[in-house]
């Protein structure tokens, strides 16, 4: 267990390091996980959410998520340290995190949030697009122009007033 502590403050001095806040008492003094979040005081434009993402591009399974009711302005990142995670293992983390972080901060603030959307939908406030009126907006260009060269191909069914030839009960080929 006193292995387990020493990496988790380890893990601990790293991240602060790097800027973030340890949300998670050290020194032995509860489990060996490390809860930490971005300093919001610094103006990022990305948050913990993309941190996630890119470090699971990289094969870390590091959870980030919002606070209970009341608080779910607040978001924060965790690492529990196993066994199994050695001082050699906890220094990839560390790398893996200061590349994430070098990624995110390269990209312009448009791309990122374009990028949330993408991956987590669309937000609480907004509207999934109703289909069939108006323009849809895709989170995808590729979804977009699929739709737009469908919309092509049935033009002239449509302007034979419906997709089906009452004569000869075949749909006509465009």
């Amino acid at each position: 267990m006193m292995n387990l502590t020493r990496t988790a403050d380890y893990l601990a001095a790293n991240l602060k390091q790097l800027g973030f806040l340890i949300m998670s008492k050290g020194g032995g003094q509860g489990l060996p996980l490390v809860a930490f979040r971005l300093d919001r005081e610094k103006g990022h434009y990305y948050d913990e959410f993309a941190i996630a993402h890119q470090l699971r591009e990289r094969g870390w399974v590091v959870p980030a998520y919002t606070m209970a009711p009341h608080s779910e302005n607040l978001k924060m990142m965790r690492v529990v340290v196993r066994e199994d995670f050695s001082r050699a293992r906890c220094d990839t983390l560390v790398q893996d995190i200061k590349l994430a972080l070098q990624i995110l901060k390269a990209m312009d603030q448009k791309t990122v949030e374009t990028r949330k959307k993408e991956h987590y939908g669309y937000q609480k406030q907004e509207q999934p697009p109703a289909l069939f009126e108006g323009k849809v907006e895709f989170p995808h260009a590729w979804q977009g122009s699929m739709t737009d060269r469908w919309t092509q191909a049935l033009a002239p069914r449509k302007a034979r007033k419906g997709t089906f030839n009452e004569k000869s009960r075949v749909l006509p080929i465009c």
